[in-house]
């Protein structure tokens, strides 16, 4: 990767961010450049007009869902499940129901794309909770709604006054917790989440949703 492409990369993730916690709705080339800190010009190199950049976005929107698709799923092992609660966080936490709300009225093809990645990802978490249900390992849970319990869940954290002072982490640990305690019963979880490895990568995640959206 190129130095340029590092430079175009960093500055997309600014206004994911800017994106992600307002919306599109009064956001033109010249307040967006204003919002992440650099000259209209300089948006213009990389950019040519807000749909480019709403364009953009989705796109690394997509490479993030399709990054956490790779999630192990085979062959099967609970010691997955909080890699993919961890990683159902990030994906539905990346996007929000403003900035959907506001594609679906400006740019439905890209809200669409949205909707694609986020159904391939949700497709492949669903298998991985069918087969634990499946063999036994799981609760028999309704999988549709426990997607939508995560859904639901994850609409804060990308408020920086709703992660608090402490960071993400407080509340990371809270719902991948209660989540874990909805498939498996109390010792089975606690096993699960006291393993070193699920607790570097929840740390892991919540730094970096602590960094992308407490300012």
């Amino acid at each position: 990767m190129t130095g340029e492409e590092i430079r175009r990369g960093e500055l997309l993730s600014r206004i994911n961010n800017v994106l992600v916690q307002g919306g599109l709705a009064g956001q033109s080339m010249a307040s967006l450049a204003k919002a992440v800190g650099v000259s209209r010009g300089k948006l213009y190199v990389y950019f040519a007009n807000r749909k480019e950049v709403v364009g953009a976005v989705v796109d690394q929107y997509r490479e993030l869902a399709a990054d956490q698709m790779a999630t192990p799923s085979a062959p099967w092992t609970v010691e997955a499940l909080p890699q993919w609660l961890l990683a159902a966080v990030l994906v539905l936490a990346s996007c929000s129901p403003v900035l959907l709300a506001d594609m679906t009225r400006a740019y439905p093809d890209e809200r669409q794309r949205v909707a694609d990645a986020q159904h391939q990802f949700e497709e492949r978490f669903a298998a991985y909770l069918n087969e634990g249900v499946a063999n036994g390992t799981f609760h028999t849970i309704d999988i549709p709604l426990f997607l939508a319990m995560i859904q639901a869940s994850v609409a804060g954290l990308n408020h920086p006054e709703r992660i608090g002072r402490a960071g993400a982490k407080p509340v990371i640990k809270h719902l991948v917790r209660i989540l874990t305690l909805v498939l498996l019963d109390e010792a089975a979880a606690k096993r699960l989440l006291t393993q070193e490895r699920t607790q570097r990568a929840v740390t892991a995640l919540a730094g970096e949703l602590t960094l992308r959206y407490q300012h």
